[in-house]
């Protein structure tokens, strides 16, 4: 299958190309593919062909979404909305990632893909508002997968690192490290994750929607 990669150089994007199981992946660097402006995103498809585009581009720094609203809202909606059009266009489907805070914080159990969301910060907000824009625009062809509290061997440039190496270099450096004990999440590895990834497109019978992809257990910060 030949597929067009969009933010190969993240956690998630680093690990979908070290797990590929034999597929023809086209990763274009963002200098190459930037999905904020409008007319990039079809002009990739159009010339690249692919049968599946998997989007990991995303504004993920929470403190950052409520600075900048404007720019969550650009990358985690109004892109992903041009890119669902333009699949949904030449008949490719699309795989794009959407996140756990889209849902509030009233309850202890784990999300099922058809409750209901209610999102606390701007960045739930433009990830939801992402979500609804894919599926509303390429309905038949939207497959979006919510997870939650990743970490991987690239960490997350816009975070410098990931969670668990924060961590560990906060510990290293004698530094005091205070961390919410309220909020449960289900850490989740990347190369687990692009994995399953692989498998849920494999699927004969994937349908377009919204999936929930996470690992087994949950721990506070």
């Amino acid at each position: 299958m030949r597929i067009l990669l969009i933010g190969a150089t993240g956690q998630l994007g680093g690990d979908l190309l070290r797990n590929n199981p034999g597929h023809d992946i086209i990763a274009p660097a963002r200098d190459q593919l930037d999905i904020s402006r409008p007319t990039e995103s079809a002009r990739a498809i159009e010339n690249i062909r692919p049968e599946l585009v998997i989007n990991c581009a995303a504004f993920h720094n929470v403190p950052k979404c409520e600075e900048d609203p404007a720019q969550a809202f650009l990358i985690n909606c109004v892109a992903v909305r041009d890119l669902a059009y333009a699949c949904a266009l030449h008949g490719v489907r699309l795989v794009t990632f959407s996140s756990d805070y889209v849902f509030g914080g009233e309850r202890s159990e784990p999300w099922r893909e058809d409750d209901c969301p209610a999102p606390l910060q701007m960045y739930g907000v433009s990830r939801l508002s992402g979500e609804r824009a894919a599926l509303a625009t390429a309905p038949e062809h939207a497959v979006v997968i919510r997870t939650c509290g990743l970490y991987g061997r690239s960490g997350a440039r816009s975070k410098g690192g990931n969670f668990v190496d924060g961590r560990v270099a906060d510990a290293r450096a004698g530094k005091r490290i205070e961390m919410a004990c309220e909020q449960v999440v289900a850490p989740t590895s990347t190369d687990d994750l692009s994995r399953a990834v692989f498998a849920l497109v494999a699927h004969a019978g994937l349908r377009a929607g919204i999936y929930h992809l996470v690992n087994e257990g949950a721990c506070s910060w």
